[in-house]
């Protein structure tokens, strides 16, 4: 209904009024005419009718309705025919030749009859409402503007891709980022236009995954982090290196604001410097063709490092040593993997593997497999991925659901839960799970929004004990009906509880009242006031009872029930508060601790103690910016188990938190004579706290939020006395930030209201325009405060929610000269700081761990990686263990990534704890992975469309090895040397097939074949005779031969009859029939209530025939009667043109059931 060719349909009421005429006529014309083959016609526009929407409503489906949603919901084949819209061409067909056939026996009617003219007229007349219901003809919208462009695709993509298509057929092109579709700066062709203008393999990420479940994991794996703002460039290379891709084409010409994908600036910034792995890129083109759609002025935006420009629009980065997409690799160096395609981005981020070793995983592995690759001195590799979560297909970011408990089971049924089985069959002992501890579960029938996941608002974060956390529900979606359970470990005695609503984030709805269950039986109904949204929270009490588990349930909010939710927040509550009666007792509380994957090592058993095991521990992070400004952890928590004792060293990845205070960041860079404050700062950045307006460099500024500018301050506090008597203010003045106009300074508590002289935007990014302030007269004092009164305000449209905002302000410099830090002067250059060690950030066990922090300055102001270095080796027993990080709100840092390696070859080197100024390692520099052992040359000798004949050289008689396809792995692959085939494929490298074996000489032949084709093939050939016998049967039909000199087959004229002018009464046998038959197929498709009205109607009709009118006239009458309820509250109403149109209108939903229903009725009658 959005789409510019549908427009009219939905917004204007005089189409709305033809498009239901039009049908209309055709179930008129259907029901006055008699034809031989219209019974046929009828059957197609029920089963059309019946497929198309037969499971609507979802919610109360007919019985039929329930049917077909049970074979959608419960089976594979059936969920393959969930666009079951598709079947309305059936509908549109059948209809179409009643309105032919009507006309034409109309027009026969007239002419009988000697008015030919009056014939032609009605013909006209029908002609032209067939053209006036399709606008598109006189409209040109039949393609969008959005699809409209020039026919030839810019210079720089033919010279790019021309390029590219010189290389080698053995490896492939690797497009970057991924995208929903083909929407370019300079026009849409829906599709990408590589694969079609390159003859080489190609992968890349869409909307839909292409491949096997295992293809699709690591793909997504890998472009979710670019996307979401947590890529890591060490990546890269190896990632290519799996997938046998030897050039990336990373393109920026994408509407990226159009299906919010990463930024062109962000995206060249990761690619524009060589890598490791990658060389320079090659750029084409100077200029981003185009402008965007929509402004997308937000925290990133403000991010950026002022006026780097565009970055070109494409550019080719060639990969170094790479691997073709046929290649062998040495059983030597093997790593297993306990986890999916997010543990192999894991292992390539920690340096465990760089794309050349044979990557396994556990789960896909047997017993006999895992012993004799341990024998072969695999490394173990355990991560904290393969997580049991829900995943959605709506978008290519922030589509991950929160990690769920072993055996959990939904409160409600989420349809857009659509994961992927990397791994069927596996058991939970695979998966990396949550252990909720303090509760026996806590869960909700949904949260977040209907569109993306946001794990963060999770119903577990009702239970946590912060405040800064909740459980949120709705965002622009209704939420009536919406709950959540806790159940608990023991029964409790109580007669109250308290609750808070969320704090924080967009609140511009929230809950009024709710119904409560205990133990799920019967209800309360309770009221929330205003104080459920203070923090101090609203007492519900109740007549004391004992029980286990408490159901809340939204019954209404605050803006009740509504057509459109565009713009609304969720709700939800922040904290539950669940106690018993025992003052003492501690209130319910739940702490979630993550589990990895236990299979490998469970299976490994005593043996893995000969084996080098890592252990990779990620935090579950976001991009800490609106609208996902929370983190889905604020801390790493996780177990696992050892089957012997093991000693470790330990390492990984840490990051400043931008929302820690600013005293602890300042504090962690060095800062000594200054305490800085602030009201609050922009999210997502350290620099835009408050010490950016003291550091001394005008390319950093404090930033305020987004929302409520005035009121905002800055506060600084220094060792030594302060003499102001102006102030020298550096003001942010680029026309993407407000503009103080009234400020106060105030020191030591002495007011100051100041007002600043106008100032002009410049036109460059993050510029500032120095304001002189004098002061009335000196004032001296140690602490300063600065408060922003008045602005003048620059607005920008939000990207979510489709308002204005006003954009914030910003201060570069205070221009206060006695107040500048001079340890912060230098944060912008890249010098290095490390910590001493500390035990406050890490414990295991509940035993501190030292660790130091090693890293650039600038890299933790920009959220860059800061290596993580552990001064002591751990030394850990067998059984269960549990790691735990401190919250990095509280410390500044965040431990990203835990790497944590025991190293049979011998104990692995701790690194010292670096001085300032030395050169650091950053989070890129790793420590290697496992060796590698020679592998044999491959070498095409021949292909096909689906087959290769791969030469095999330079092989070691009786080592084994392993041939690798990369190609999704699938049985239908086949790998035989001289007709002697190797068996079925295993899943290697992530994603690919492999075959192992032991040859027998130094060279042979491989010949890989894609064995389905040949069934392909068959069926082409079938489908080939079946057109022959149509065109035969079309030329020479027997049935049109003639049967005698005399007679031939009746021709099968449609004629014009009056239902009014009824035949005599049918038999009671053939009124019972038709009654019963129109009662079933009503009731089972429509409903009840259609079934027995439709089935009243025929009895009527053959009890009293000249009455059968009225079954005849009600097909048309019904979907009449449901047009003009359409058009009339179209034009009252106004229903917005969003996919959710229909649902304006479901009052009217039976009437077009009646009308397929009596077409059939009409049917049996006749």
């Amino acid at each position: 209904p959005w789409i510019e060719s549908a427009l009219p349909y939905t917004q204007s009421v005089t189409h709305i009024a033809i498009s239901f005429a039009v049908p209309a006529l055709a179930l008129l014309c259907a029901t006055c005419i008699r034809w031989r083959h219209r019974s046929y016609f009828v059957l197609l526009a029920f089963v059309g009718a019946t497929i198309g929407i037969g499971a609507y409503s979802f919610d109360d489906p007919s019985p039929l309705g329930g049917v077909l949603k049970l074979f959608a919901t419960s089976s594979s084949l059936g969920l393959a025919l969930r666009s079951t819209g598709r079947a309305t061409p059936l509908v549109v067909l059948a209809f179409s030749v009643f309105l032919a056939l009507g006309v034409s026996a109309g027009y026969r009617a007239y002419s009988a009859r000697g008015r030919g003219k009056l014939g032609v007229i009605s013909v006209a007349l029908i002609g032209v409402l067939v053209i006036a219901n399709l606008p598109a003809l006189w409209q040109g919208t039949f393609y969008g503007k959005n699809l409209q462009r020039s026919e030839q695709i810019p210079k720089y993509w033919s010279d790019a891709l021309a390029e590219v298509n010189k290389g080698s057929l053995d490896s492939r092109v690797l497009e970057l980022p991924g995208s929903d579709f083909g929407s370019y700066r300079w026009g849409s062709t829906v599709d990408p236009i590589t694969p079609g203008l390159i003859d080489r393999p190609y992968v890349a990420r869409e909307l839909i995954p292409y491949g096997t479940p295992a293809s699709a994991d690591l793909l997504n794996a890998y472009d979710r982090r670019l996307q979401e703002g947590l890529y890591e460039s060490v990546v890269t290379a190896p990632f290519a290196r799996l997938l046998g891709v030897d050039e990336i084409v990373v393109r920026t010409d994408l509407q990226t604001d159009r299906y919010n994908l990463i930024r062109p600036r962000q995206v060249w910034r990761e690619f524009k410097a060589p890598q490791s792995g990658l060389e320079a890129p090659q750029a084409y083109g100077s200029k981003i063709p185009g402008s965007a759609f929509f402004p997308q002025i937000d925290e990133q935006a403000l991010a950026f490092p002022a006026n780097e420009g565009d970055p070109p629009p494409v550019a080719v980065v060639r990969v170094t040593s790479p691997l073709s997409i046929v290649r062998t690799k040495s059983v030597q160096g093997t790593v297993i993997i306990a986890g999916d395609g997010e543990g192999i981005i894991d292992a390539a981020a920690s340096g465990v593997i760089d794309g050349h070793q044979l990557v396994r995983y556990a789960a896909s592995m047997t017993g006999p497999e895992l012993q004799a690759a341990a024998k072969e001195g695999a490394t173990l590799v355990i991560t904290d991925t393969n997580r049991k979560r829900a995943r959605r297909w709506s978008t290519v970011r922030d589509n991950l659901g929160y990690t769920e408990q072993a055996g959990e089971k939904p409160l409600a049924q989420d349809l857009s839960d659509a994961r992927l089985e990397v791994f069927p069959g596996a058991r939970d002992n695979s998966f990396t799970v949550v252990e909720q501890q303090g509760v026996k579960r806590v869960v909700a029938s949904a949260y977040g929004n209907p569109i993306t996941y946001t794990a963060e608002d999770r119903a577990a974060m009702s239970l946590d004990g912060n405040l800064d956390t909740a459980w949120r529900v709705g965002a622009f979606s209704p939420v009536i009906g919406e709950r959540i359970l806790v159940e608990a470990k023991a029964p409790i005695t109580t007669n109250h509880f308290s609750l808070v609503q969320p704090l924080t984030g967009p609140r511009n709805r929230w809950i009024t009242s709710v119904k409560i269950r205990f133990d799920g039986k019967g209800e309360i109904k309770r009221v929330f006031d205003d104080s459920s949204r203070t923090s101090g929270g609203q007492r519900i009490s109740f007549p004391s009872r004992k029980f286990r588990s408490i159901e809340i349930i939204v019954d209404g909010d605050s803006t009740g029930k509504r057509f459109s939710y565009e713009g609304l927040s969720g709700v939800g509550i922040s904290e539950l508060t669940i106690g018993s009666g025992d003052p003492v007792a501690e209130p319910l509380r739940v702490v979630e601790v993550t589990r990895v994957p236990t299979d490998l090592l469970e299976r490994a058993g005593v043996a893995s103690a000969r084996q080098d095991l890592v252990i990779l521990l990620t935090r579950e992070r976001n991009t800490p910016v609106p609208p996902r400004a929370g983190n889905v952890e604020s801390a790493l928590s996780r177990s696992f188990a050892l089957p012997t004792p093991r000693t470790f060293t330990v390492g990984g990845v840490a990051r400043i938190n931008p929302a820690s205070p600013t005293p602890v960041i300042d504090s962690l860079l060095g800062a000594s004579t200054v305490t800085a404050t602030e009201s609050e700062h922009l999210a997502g950045d350290a620099r835009f706290r408050s010490s950016s307006a003291i550091d001394g460099d005008p390319l950093t500024a404090w930033n305020t939020p987004f929302v409520g500018t005035n009121g905002q301050w800055i506060e600084f506090h220094s060792q030594k006395q302060l003499r102001l008597s102006s102030l020298d203010m550096r003001v942010v003045a680029d026309g993407r930030h407000s503009v103080p106009t009234k400020v106060t300074l105030s020191v030591d508590g002495k007011l100051v209201p100041l007002s600043l002289p106008p100032i002009k935007d410049q036109t460059s990014e993050n510029a500032t325009s120095l304001v002189h302030l004098d002061l009335p007269s000196t004032m001296s004092g140690r602490t300063l405060r600065l408060t922003i009164d008045e602005v003048r305000e620059t607005k920008t449209k939000d990207f979510y929610g489709g308002g204005e905002s006003v954009m914030p302000v910003g201060i570069a410099e205070l221009g206060a000269a006695s107040l500048v830090e001079p340890s912060l002067a230098s944060t912008r250059e890249n010098k290095m700081f490390s910590t001493p060690c500390r035990d406050d950030l890490l414990s295991i066990d509940g035993k501190p761990v030292n660790i130091s922090i090693l890293g650039s300055r600038s890299d933790a102001l920009s959220r860059g990686g800061l290596r993580i270095i552990g001064c002591d080796e751990i030394s850990l027993g067998d059984g269960r263990h549990t790691v735990n990080a401190v919250n990095g709100a509280a410390t500044a840092l965040d431990l990203d990534r835990l790497d944590m390696r025991s190293l049979v070859s011998g104990s692995s080197a701790l690194a010292a704890t670096p001085s300032v100024g030395e050169q650091a390692r950053t989070a890129g520099d790793r420590i290697d992975g496992p060796t590698v052992g020679a592998s044999a040359n491959t070498k095409v000798n021949s292909r096909g469309r689906y087959w290769e004949k791969v030469k095999i050289t330079n092989a070691t008689p009786s080592e084994p090895l392993w041939i690798v396809l990369g190609q999704s792995q699938s049985a239908g692959w086949s790998a035989s040397i001289d007709g002697e085939s190797l068996g079925a494929s295993k899943l290697v490298d992530g994603y690919a097939n492999g075959w192992r074996l032991t040859p027998t000489s130094k060279s042979f032949v491989v010949t890989l074949k894609w064995q389905p084709q040949g069934v392909v093939n068959k069926a082409l050939v079938l489908s080939l005779l079946a057109v022959l016998a149509c065109l035969i049967l079309a030329i020479w039909n027997p049935r049109r031969r003639k049967l005698s000199s005399e007679e031939t087959v009746d021709d099968g004229e449609a004629l014009l009859v009056a239902p009014w002018r009824s035949a005599q009464r049918p038999t009671a046998l053939r009124a019972s029939f038709s009654v019963v038959s129109v009662l079933l197929i009503g009731s089972l498709v429509a409903g009840p209530l259609v079934g027995i009205t439709a089935a009243l109607f025929v009895l009527v009709a053959c009890l009293w025939p000249p009455l059968r009118a009225f079954v005849a006239l009600a097909p048309s009458a019904s979907l009449a009667a449901a047009g003009i309820y359409i058009a009339w509250r179209q034009m009252r109403v106004g229903v917005p043109p969003t996919f959710e149109w229909p649902l304006g209108f479901t009052r009217v939903h039976l009437l077009g059931w009646s009308a397929v229903v009596f077409l059939v009725a009409d049917s049996i009658l006749s």
